[in-house]
């Protein structure tokens, strides 16, 4: 987690140098009726997938990501 969080700290001061601005944190708030109806929506697209395809068996022990849900992600 460590790594995550280190390499998005360093992803964002590249991205930064690369177009001249410095990091610095939003005071725009992006929360909206919008965007919890998109979130919802993406995740039932992502349930029906899982739950939908026909190749998923839910008697073997092992997860293992389906094609289809590679496919929508």
């Amino acid at each position: 987690m460590a790594a995550q969080v280190l390499g998005g700290i360093a992803g964002t001061v590249l991205a930064g140098s690369m177009f001249d601005t410095a990091p610095s944190f939003s005071t725009t708030d992006r929360v909206s009726a919008g965007s919890l109806l998109g979130e919802v929506v993406a995740t039932a697209g992502l349930i029906l997938v899982l739950v939908l395809d026909p190749s998923t068996s839910r008697s073997t022990a092992d997860v293992v990501v389906p094609h289809p849900l590679e496919a929508k992600i």
